[in-house]
């Protein structure tokens, strides 16, 4: 049975003033993830080489949220008291339409509908996209996000984990557009838009580029999988398709990793298409290391101050049980091992509290022995914390059936963000050794440390260690 719940939706933001005295503004972003409204995207998303400074307010609309037996989201119905411009819109040109939604009478666009990696990695995916969209003078695509992805088929709006606020101020020069605003404008468009398919690879000959024939059933694939077939545009057969290889360990070296990005700049200079849709399997940044963080949400980082504040002092544990062989008893040995090292810290620090991080309540209960075996010596020994017991968003998320029937609460997601924060700001962080799981390149691990290391550097002597392995 569909349960719903009834949220309220806050004001937005003008994105144009046009010649004409008539404003025009962005569509709302009208999807879930303002449940989570953030106070700092109350300025839109803007092309800021024309903002205006001109904002217009609304009325309070509301969002209904319609999930299925299987916990998926399936319907967000919209209301709001918005002038209706879609009546109006048969009497726009194609080039008006563009200037409402991009500032100028031809739109260009990337749109990176999907990134690879988890949240850890995609994060950093992204922000080598957005210096690619300005140094190529397009329009970013902020994809939808959701389960610690970053995709076109996902549910949530950009700003469901990230501030655009803070988005607008690392990157000053770039214009973004919700995937949602970029939907509209691809079905109100007369014409559609025109399109050209960009695949980046890895190995292969260094900075090479060739054009792939594709075939009508590759197409449609490549639309249902993606969800691509949810936009209006010119996507098929007479459409171009590329496929770029970076070479192999073009990332190791500063001067291979220059020729590529600018090899990759001057050939996608050259399109001439409304639309570059990018797909790839890049690991390692094409641009430096260095480019500015995309910040958490507000709430989120509210959400994660409030459990810290809460605890403190506390003992931050992370044990990612996937790569442990569980063909043996390692997962209870493990265990045991943990709860002896815990003990001793807990004495030596005078530390009590403790919050765990795992994965193994998205592990199957019936899977292995050894797995609930591990889980039962921790739980009988050791009083842990975790965001279920913090009940993290539950200011928010008042509906319980959505709490307990949609993926995004059930552990990944939104929760494993929460998770990364909670063990940066840990007085004490304990991980487990690669027998036991992870191994030292795990990415919750990798971004985990780096943030505490800037944390220490900077003078805080809250934190007691970097990172111990029981």
């Amino acid at each position: 049975m569909n349960s719903k719940e009834t949220f309220p939706q806050p004001y937005f933001v003008a994105h144009q003033c046009l010649k004409r005295s008539v404003i025009y503004f962005f569509v709302l972003l009208i999807v879930v993830g303002y449940i989570f409204y953030d106070d700092d995207t109350a300025k839109g998303i803007i092309n800021p080489k024309k903002q205006t400074n001109k904002t217009v307010s609304y009325d309070d609309p509301s969002i209904t949220i319609e999930i299925d037996d299987d916990g998926n989201i399936t319907t967000v119905i919209h209301s709001d008291n918005q002038t209706n411009v879609d009546n109006n819109v048969l009497l726009m040109s194609d080039e008006e339409i563009n200037q409402r939604y991009c500032g100028n009478d031809k739109c260009k666009f990337l749109f990176v509908y999907n990134q690879p990696d988890e949240e850890n990695l995609a994060n950093q995916h992204m922000r080598n996209f957005i210096q690619l969209a300005e140094k190529l003078n397009r329009t970013m695509v902020l994809t939808n996000v959701g389960n610690s992805r970053i995709s076109s088929c996902r549910k949530f709006p950009f700003n469901f984990y990230y501030s655009i606020d803070s988005l607008l101020k690392e990157y000053p020069h770039v214009s973004f557009i919700t995937q949602e605003n970029f939907k509209k404008w691809t079905k109100l468009r007369h014409e559609k838009p025109t399109t050209q398919h960009i695949y980046i690879a890895r190995g292969g000959t260094n900075s090479t580029i060739n054009i792939v024939n594709q075939k009508s059933s590759n197409i449609e694939l490549i639309q249902r999988k993606n969800c691509l077939n949810q936009f209006n545009m010119k996507f098929n057969n007479d459409s171009i398709f590329k496929k770029i290889r970076t070479g192999k360990g073009f990332w190791i070296l500063d001067e291979t990793r220059s020729q590529f990005s600018k090899f990759l700049i001057d050939n996608l200079k050259e399109i001439d298409e409304e639309i570059i849709l990018l797909n790839h399997e890049i690991r390692k940044p094409f641009f430096s290391n260095n480019l500015p963080k995309i910040e958490y949400s507000k709430r989120i980082l509210q959400e994660a101050d409030r459990i810290v504040n809460d605890l403190q002092p506390f003992i931050s544990i992370y044990w990612r049980t996937v790569n442990a062989l569980p063909t043996s008893s390692q997962l209870p040995e493990c265990a045991q091992r943990l709860v002896e090292t815990l003990k001793r810290v807990k004495t030596s620090l005078g530390i009590e509290n403790v919050y765990l991080t795992t994965d193994y309540p998205m592990i199957s209960s019936g899977k292995n022995q050894d797995y609930n075996k591990a889980m039962e010596i921790l739980n009988s020994t050791i009083k842990f914390n975790t965001w279920i017991t913090m009940k993290s968003f539950n200011n928010l998320l008042k509906n319980d059936n959505i709490r307990e029937n949609t993926k995004e609460f059930n552990g990944r997601g939104i929760n494993g963000i929460l998770d990364k924060l909670i063990a940066i700001n840990s007085d004490y962080f304990l991980t487990n050794p690669p027998d036991c799981g992870i191994n030292y390149k795990d990415d919750f691990i990798l971004d985990v440390t780096s943030s505490r290391s800037e944390l220490m550097n900077e003078g805080n002597q809250r934190l007691l260690n970097l990172i111990t392995h029981w």
